[in-house]
């Protein structure tokens, strides 16, 4: 069964950690502010945006087979079209 490490201690990351593990998944769950290694196969952001920049720029401290990111970003500022790389 996939593991999962979620970032994040808040309600989302409370949530759909305690739904995976009712499914019989293996979670793991950090602050955003944590370094400990990871032991999930994907990693789920649950933050909130500003967190965001710290965690990409950590992102290479992170071994995961993917990343799934739930924050919503509420601000008609925000634009996507920056975008990031985490190749090494």
């Amino acid at each position: 069964m996939t593991s999962f490490s979620i970032i994040g201690t808040g309600n989302m990351a409370q949530s759909i950690g305690g739904v995976l593990a009712r499914g019989g998944a293996s979670v793991q769950t950090v602050a955003h502010a944590e370094t400990p290694a990871l032991t999930g196969d994907v990693v789920v952001l649950a933050v909130p945006y500003p967190a965001l920049a710290d965690i990409v720029a950590r992102a290479h401290e992170l071994e995961a087979i993917g990343f799934l990111q739930l924050t919503l970003a509420a601000s008609e500022k925000i634009s996507w079209t920056a975008g990031f790389n985490l190749s090494r």
